[in-house]
């Protein structure tokens, strides 16, 4: 069972801008669900598991955001 199980149905609020997804223990597999929001302007994903520096310069689906 993915492990982020329902996330793909957000692709459907094609309007949504901000996301806070903090505090929960999420890792960097999390940004394969997330591509599709293209109105995402603000993620906010602080006190997860991700590892690492995080870059969204070039990512597909993530274009939009700025770091």
């Amino acid at each position: 069972m993915h492990s982020h199980a329902g996330f793909e149905r957000l692709s459907v609020l094609g309007n949504l801008e901000i996301l806070q997804l903090g505090q929960n223990k999420f890792n960097s597999s999390i940004f394969s669900s997330l591509g599709g929001l293209s109105s995402l302007k603000n993620l906010s994903l602080h006190n997860n598991e991700i590892k690492g520096t995080i870059s969204v310069e070039g990512e597909p689906g993530f274009s939009h955001l700025s770091s």
